[in-house]
């Protein structure tokens, strides 16, 4: 993504803004400096979630370059958070077009899909929507997730957790036996605590149903 800003010649006054911290921090200002573009690009540190609202605000177009390769199989398969918070604060994002993203970004409408790779980028750097079209699209993210919110999720688990449990019960209770009584007993083993089941019964290890 730095190497694409830096060989697309952007409009004046653009500006890359990196907020948080990770592994990757380092090689990306080396990249931002090597290519030139250091200039353009405003690394800040790890910040208080609060601060957060100020840095959306502040943004024509959110970006979340996720890498597919790093992925087990190449593939996105979680759901990422972070994007739908950026739409529901009327800000377009563009990132990678894999996995749950392609059901929340529609190509220039609620942002960009974009290919994690310099070519894509620049591409994409290069043919920069005006602010005004980003507030139009900003606003129609927006109405995309706008159903989204943890209310909905919650009862979607419970939803979930209802109908796995009337398909298969005694999967269920076993899965639960073991929770509540086999690792409480391998934690008191590990610290050599005695179970009180095993001390009730003489210090004789307790049977257990097999699956």
């Amino acid at each position: 993504m730095i190497e694409g800003l830096a060989r697309s010649q952007p409009i004046d006054g653009m500006e890359l803004h990196v907020v948080g911290d990770g592994h990757l921090r380092s090689q990306d200002e080396q990249t931002a400096q090597s290519t030139g573009s250091a200039w353009r690009c405003t690394f800040t540190a790890r910040s208080p979630i609060t601060a957060f609202r100020g840095f959306i605000a502040a943004a024509d177009l959110c970006l979340a370059p996720y890498q597919p390769s790093r992925f087990y199989d190449g593939k996105i398969t979680f759901s990422t958070l972070k994007i739908p918070e950026y739409m529901a604060c009327e800000r377009p994002v563009a990132s990678v077009p894999h996995g749950h993203i392609l059901q929340l970004i529609d190509h220039q409408v609620t942002g960009f899909l974009v290919n994690n790779n310099a070519d894509a980028w620049t591409a994409l750097f290069r043919s920069m929507p005006s602010r005004q079209r980003a507030c139009r699209n900003g606003r129609t993210a927006a109405q995309r997730v706008a159903s989204l919110s943890w209310n909905a999720t919650a009862a979607r688990y419970l939803e979930l957790g209802y109908r796995a449990a009337s398909a298969a019960l005694p999967v269920v209770l076993l899965l639960c036996h073991h929770y509540a009584i086999d690792v409480p007993l391998l934690r008191n083993r590990q610290h050599g605590v005695r179970d009180p089941v095993e001390h009730q019964a003489g210090g004789k290890p307790r049977e257990h149903e097999s699956a």
